[in-house]
């Protein structure tokens, strides 16, 4: 920690650090930003039983605490659903505990999450805390869907889920960040009326080998990235020519196949359909930086 070096609460398969890769857990990391101070926390029942040890970061102060309490288990968990599990056990009790509705950061709930340790951080150790095990028995996590309302219009959505049904490749194993998670983006920001054909579309590629990731938790945060536009945007890449092998009636400019065009409207410009229509930027949030005092 001293050293200010990465680590993450997991192993990872292939040595790259996605959740698709996470492989195996037998620790939580709760990310306090302010929250509460270190003494309070370890005046807690659930600190002075399970945690295992606290460092503060580089941008701790006596004004605003800001540290990682790091909870050892005694059994190691297989999924990402059983460390979602796990850190939900923890943090509901610890908030009980302290008398709080939520934390700032629930990023610890990502066993990928990248952790760095800072020069001149203050540590405290609990030797022998763990979780018990029989409390982590059954523990995966299915978070609730968190869809938002589709504006897209009717004649788009029928588009996107041909393309998910019958245009779309399946994923492959090393696209992950560049194929699958562009897709379940726009899908999340066309919304819940095309996640069905989306966990279809999924199912028939490599991610699709993994349950977790066709869960409703994975579109959690991305609607407001992308939309109808980015799947549009896809199939260009994988074809130039796709929008002449819609059917008939999904074709753009066709006539009465959306509202405002007639038989003599002109074909759009697809192009200026992609390059203005709002919501197909993904600005993902970036890695966070090493933990390290100005100099």
């Amino acid at each position: 920690m001293d050293a200010g070096y990465g680590w993450c609460a997991t192993h990872f398969h292939e040595r790259h650090r996605k959740s698709d890769n996470a492989a195996g857990s037998n620790l939580v990391v709760i990310d306090f930003d302010g929250d509460t101070r270190l003494d309070t926390f370890w005046a807690t029942t659930t600190a002075k039983d399970w945690c295992l040890a606290t460092y503060t970061s580089a941008s701790h102060s006596d004004k605003e605490h800001r540290f990682r309490a790091l909870f050892a288990l005694e059994k190691e968990l297989d999924t990402t659903a059983q460390h979602r599990g796990a850190y939900w056990l923890i943090v509901n009790r610890l908030l009980a505990d302290l008398g709080l509705d939520e934390l700032k950061d629930n990023c610890g709930q990502k066993p990928e999450r990248l952790w760095y340790g800072s020069t001149g951080t203050t540590r405290c150790i609990n030797d022998g805390a763990l979780v018990p095990a029989f409390l982590l028995d059954d523990i995966d996590y299915e978070e609730s869907a968190d869809f938002i309302p589709s504006t897209c219009e009717d004649i788009d959505i029928r588009r996107c889920q041909w393309l998910l049904r019958e245009f779309l490749h399946p994923s492959n194993d090393d696209e992950y960040e560049s194929y699958y998670v562009p897709v379940m983006a726009a899908c999340a920001g066309i919304g819940s009326v095309i996640f069905d054909d989306w966990v279809e579309w999924v199912l028939r590629g490599h991610h699709g080998e993994k349950e977790e990731n066709i869960r409703p938790y994975k579109w959690k945060g991305l609607g407001k990235y992308a939309g109808h536009t980015k799947l549009y945007s896809l199939a260009k890449k994988q074809d130039p020519n796709w929008t002449s092998r819609l059917p008939s009636e999904l074709r753009f400019g066709a006539a009465g196949n959306a509202s405002g065009y007639t038989e003599t409207d002109p074909l759009i410009s697809f192009d200026d359909v992609i390059s203005h229509a709002k919501g197909e930027h993904m600005d993902f949030e970036p890695e966070p930086l090493p933990d390290a005092k100005e100099g």
